[in-house]
């Protein structure tokens, strides 16, 4: 191996597989021969050069090995996690299922997860939590098949919560009936009157019934049983059934919904205790805030916190902004307490929070250089646009010489003396534009500027013999379209352009002209490769795609940077 920088180009295929032959793999050989390796790999030569190396994975990993190692694993996840280059390895060459045949089988069969095998797991577990964490397909079974409830009641994941049910019914137009259950009153009426998946909020929209054909009753309260609230409700509904109502309830009676609350008051103050604010308590545990939020424990668990909202107008007060603005090195800054900022925008106090060069005063000092407005836009346009967003300008330009005309100062007989000033429109638009406009506008221009020299040519001007006269002035097209465009173009119209430029140099080389050879003599005019690639595109970007550049390039300077 060389020590050192190589110089350019060093490494050919003969120097590569030289170096090649000092390492027994292709890692050995990429970390400590780099610059080889890549010019190996860029022009196609490393599989060739490393011909006598072996393969890592499959000549170290013999099926043999690969047997050895496995008997310290007692399953396939084991093998892959503690062993992955043997396990690869295993797979390519088609070993894995037999070296893994005694191995234990993690995965379960179908319907092996009934409910006294998630019940014997979850035995095992502390929590909820815990439950999902380790046994993740027992968990979604539990769910899955309603075993939930049982399974956490038994396992005293949480206590059953003490409620008091109610039955309820709506009859309707004295012939529909609906009847529920509910522990929240409040809430289960203000969801069957606005709730579009209510059945009663259906039947009472699709058939616009009045509040007064519409009636609520308790039928039984105080129910502390949850099997006795679910026999309670099927009865009451049969009952109105056998009286010949018509029934809205779509679901089957007995559906309590979800019986466990983990976010109870208790839980909700602990966690609260661990918070400085309700922003920190929202954000940290939202949940538990949802929760008591819901069942109105809020203010109760909530009152060590720091009172974080200021109270109305605060931020009116210019010197509660100014405290503010004072702790912001810059505006961008201050926009973190936006309603501060917002008002120090509104009651124009941010100049005096965060005085700038861009003030009022500046841009007036600024402005008093300048005779008219246009001067001040066109040598400050920065100060110039900052005071006319902020509505400065007109103040500070008082002084200033109004150039500008006064609505309907451009009359028929103006705008022939400004017209009579010139030879040709061109002129005339270039000197006064306004005027030119203004004319054109109400179509006086062609009258005005009657006494002008007409430089257009008319229709039909270019005929073939006045084209021939302008072509035979030049040698290349090039000259042709750069010093009579509309000649070319005309006799391009006539379909005519290659009899009138037969006798020019054609400057465009046939198809394959540029050989190796004719490329090698245009790059010997020049000692870098820089200098060829501005004087000579086209020869070096095909030098460059057929592949002899650095060879046609050899006599130029090294010095120059790689194009």
């Amino acid at each position: 191996m060389m020590l050192g920088k190589k110089e350019r180009y060093y490494w050919n295929k003969e120097r590569c597989g030289e170096e090649a032959l000092n390492f027994k793999n292709k890692t050995e050989f990429r970390k400590k021969s780099k610059g080889a390796y890549e010019s190996a790999r860029k022009n196609g030569w490393l599989n060739d050069i490393c011909s006598h190396m072996y393969k890592l994975l499959d000549d170290v990993w013999t099926k043999k090995r690969c047997l050895e190692v496995i008997q310290k694993c007692e399953t396939k996840k084991d093998f892959k996690t503690n062993f992955s280059s043997a396990y690869q390895s295993s797979i390519r060459n088609k070993w894995l299922d037999e070296i893994c045949a005694n191995l234990k089988e993690i995965y379960k069969p179908s319907g092996y997860w009934t409910k006294d095998k998630c019940f014997e797991v979850a035995k095992t577990c502390k929590s909820i939590k815990d439950f999902k964490t380790k046994y993740a397909t027992a968990y979604s079974k539990s769910l899955k098949n309603k075993w939930s409830s049982d399974i956490y009641k038994e396992c005293n994941f949480i206590k059953k919560i003490d409620r008091n049910w109610i039955v309820y019914s709506y009859i309707i137009l004295n012939k529909y009936i609906y009847v529920g259950i509910t522990v929240n009153e409040k809430s289960r009426i203000s969801n069957h009157l606005t709730n579009n998946n209510s059945s009663v909020y259906k039947f009472i929209k699709n058939n616009n019934i009045d509040d007064s054909d519409i009636k609520y009753k308790k039928e039984k309260e105080n129910i502390v049983d949850d099997n006795e609230a679910k026999i309670m409700e099927k009865l009451f509904l049969e009952k109105y059934i056998n009286l010949g109502y018509i029934k809205l309830n779509i679901k089957p009676t007995g559906n309590l919904g979800s019986n466990i609350l983990y976010w109870t008051k208790y839980r909700c103050e602990e966690v609260a205790k661990l918070c400085r604010t309700k922003i920190e308590f929202i954000k940290t545990y939202n949940s538990a805030y949802n929760s008591a939020r819901k069942h109105k424990w809020l203010d109760d668990i909530c009152k060590h916190m720091i009172v974080l909202k200021k109270p109305i107008g605060f931020w009116k007060i210019k010197e509660n902004c100014r405290n503010e603005a004072m702790k912001y090195k810059t505006k961008k800054d201050f926009k973190k307490s936006f309603i501060a900022y917002k008002s120090a925008l509104e009651n124009d106090w941010m100049e005096e929070f965060f005085p700038t060069l861009f003030n009022k005063e500046n841009c007036r000092n600024e402005a008093m250089k300048y005779k008219t407005k246009k001067d001040f836009l066109n040598n400050n346009k920065s100060l110039y646009n900052i005071a006319y967003k902020r509505g400065w300008l007109d103040e500070i330009c008082e002084h200033m010489i109004n150039n500008r005309n006064p609505k309907g100062y451009w009359t028929k007989e103006k705008c022939l003396i400004e017209a009579l000033k010139y030879n040709n429109k061109k002129d005339f638009k270039i000197n006064n534009e306004t005027c030119y406009n203004k004319a054109t506008t109400k179509k006086w221009l062609d009258e005005i500027c009657s006494h002008m020299i007409n430089y257009r040519k008319q229709k039909g001007y270019w005929t073939k013999y006045r084209c021939l006269k302008k072509a035979l002035k030049y040698n290349k097209k090039t000259e042709f379209i750069l010093h009579d465009n509309a000649a070319y173009l005309g006799a391009k119209k006539l379909g005519c352009l290659d009899e009138i430029c037969s006798h020019m140099i054609i400057v465009k080389k046939p198809k394959n002209y540029w050989s190796k050879e004719k490329c090698e003599i245009k790059a010997k005019k020049y000692k870098t490769k820089i200098e060829f690639l501005k004087n000579d595109k086209t020869v070096y970007d095909i030098s460059y795609k057929q592949g002899w550049l650095n060879e046609i390039c050899s006599h130029m300077s090294k010095k120059s940077k790689n194009i």
